[in-house]
């Protein structure tokens, strides 16, 4: 997959804190995964990830990899681990990208509704849960020429600082083809204004058969 965030404009001040104009800060990103069926229900997956942040014209890589582990206890109910940004090398500034092990769970009510739910503890960073929910309009037994519409909420532990609105997200997807996919999520910061990510999936055909 191949995504894009624009953190939109900052203002930029001397070291007497006066302005002195402004900064705009984006992120791309690109990803590869794999993932098997381990054992009966039990899958298994990595990513291997790489990031570019752009701020005020300099440029910061890092790479990354992403371990999971998905059960499908029964049919629509899968339970999750993953642990994510293990970090392979570069950093932003300094500093690397935040890692955390995560734990999700995600129900599929009927063939067009799905409900998550999330926890994230992070490393020196911030713990956090998260609650979602995706509709489906069109297609869905093709999986194709499918529209579907995303809401969340994150609580931050400790507590965020941004407001209520800062961890509200909101998102539109289209499955154009089983295999290929675009995204688009709004993710609001509160008092720091928003972000909005781009992606693109490529889902490779999986072998059938033993």
């Amino acid at each position: 997959s191949l995504s894009y965030v624009g953190y939109g404009s900052f203002d930029r001040t001397d070291a007497i804190n006066q302005a002195i104009g402004s900064y705009n800060a984006s992120e791309m990103s690109g990803s590869l995964g794999w993932g098997k069926e381990l054992l009966p229900n039990i899958s298994g997956g990595v990513a291997l990830g790489a990031n570019r942040a752009t701020i005020a014209g300099k440029r910061y890589s890092t790479y990354s990899a992403d371990l999971g582990l998905l059960w499908s206890v029964r049919p629509g109910l899968d339970l999750g681990v993953s642990y994510s940004n293990l970090k392979l090398g570069g950093d932003i500034a300094g500093a690397g990208l935040t890692s955390g092990l995560r734990l999700g769970a995600g129900w599929q009510a009927n063939q067009r509704w799905l409900l998550a739910a999330a926890t994230e503890l992070q490393s020196n960073g911030v713990d956090r849960i998260q609650l979602g929910t995706e509709y489906l309009f069109g297609d869905v037994d093709k999986v194709a020429n499918v529209v579907a519409l995303r809401g969340g909420y994150k609580f931050d532990f400790p507590g965020s600082e941004l407001g209520f609105m800062g961890g509200l997200s909101l998102g539109l997807g289209y499955t154009i083809t089983r295999s290929l996919a675009v995204d688009y999520a709004f993710v609001s910061a509160g008092d720091l204004g928003s972000s909005n990510r781009l992606s693109l999936t490529y889902k490779f055909a999986g072998k059938k058969g033993g």
